[in-house]
């Protein structure tokens, strides 16, 4: 009847999923602060209770598993500070919007490797998230974030096609270090802008290769628009060709004028 405090299953094959359904039922009941949840088969889903999403004890929770994960219509995470979901596939992203909505004290978000079928959009409104990071696996087309508490943003993997950011007064540290260059930038050379021009309060920008290749697409008008970078006091560079993002590190110094620190990284 004891509580427990942290919690940890890891299946690297198929299990027997009414039987583990009923042990993470249990330990849900038990007033657990630390949930993490790993599995490389796509076939448990059925293994993860709907009580765990009615948790109010919970404090963090992480799931990696290659399912369809069901979110239940009565989610309450009241005292839940940190989300992870790893590999997972949703049929919208609203699912997301609405776990993160019913989490009225999280703190840090990590969307890693997730495919969202039919609405390729995702959106987050929290007032308490501080930490997010992003790994999209392939092109989201709209990132819709309302976050003014976020401190720390990281975004790997690909470009979506629109971004709807809201101010970020108190951002720290952004790092945008791209995979790779998507089809969009030869429809909209102008799209690396879209995300970049929500990052002006930014302290300490790391710009990957790729991101800094795409930010060498841009128009020298649209680019010359973009707002002062007043607070950048450093910016680190990781480049893989200076033919490709040297004219797009000259862009970002000349909107830097507070800049400190430059730190320039070769990866080949």
């Amino acid at each position: 009847m004891s509580n427990i405090g942290k919690f940890s299953l890891s299946c690297d094959k198929h299990c027997d999923e009414d039987r583990v359904h009923s042990w993470l039922s249990a330990v849900a009941r038990r007033n657990v602060e630390e949930f993490s949840l790993l599995s490389e088969d796509e076939r448990d889903s059925g293994m993860i209770p709907s009580l765990l999403f009615t948790c109010e004890t919970l404090t963090l929770l992480k799931i990696q598993m290659p399912i369809s994960l069901n979110i239940p219509t009565n989610v309450h995470l009241p005292k839940l500070k940190v989300l992870r979901l790893i590999n997972i596939r949703f049929m919208g992203g609203s699912l997301i919007e609405k776990l993160c909505s019913n989490c009225l004290t999280l703190e840090e978000l990590e969307i890693n490797n997730c495919i969202i079928e039919d609405i390729t959009e995702i959106s987050i409104s929290s007032h308490t998230l501080k930490r997010m990071f992003i790994d999209a696996p392939s092109s989201y087309h709209q990132i819709d974030i309302d976050a003014p508490s976020l401190e720390v943003f990281q975004h790997k993997g690909t470009l979506a096609e629109v971004y709807d950011l809201h101010s970020f007064p108190s951002l720290i540290d952004a790092n945008i270090s791209l995979s790779d260059i998507n089809d969009w930038i030869d429809e909209d050379e102008n799209i690396a802008t879209n995300l970049l021009v929500h990052l002006f309060n930014v302290k300490r920008l790391v710009a990957g290769s790729c991101f800094l290749g795409a930010l060498s697409h841009v128009d020298d008008d649209v680019f010359y628009e973009l707002p002062s970078f007043d607070k950048l006091t450093c910016l680190e560079v990781v480049w893989n060709s200076p033919d490709l993002v040297g004219n797009a590190l000259m862009r970002l110094l000349q909107i830097s004028p507070n800049l400190e620190t430059l730190c320039l990284f070769s990866w080949h």
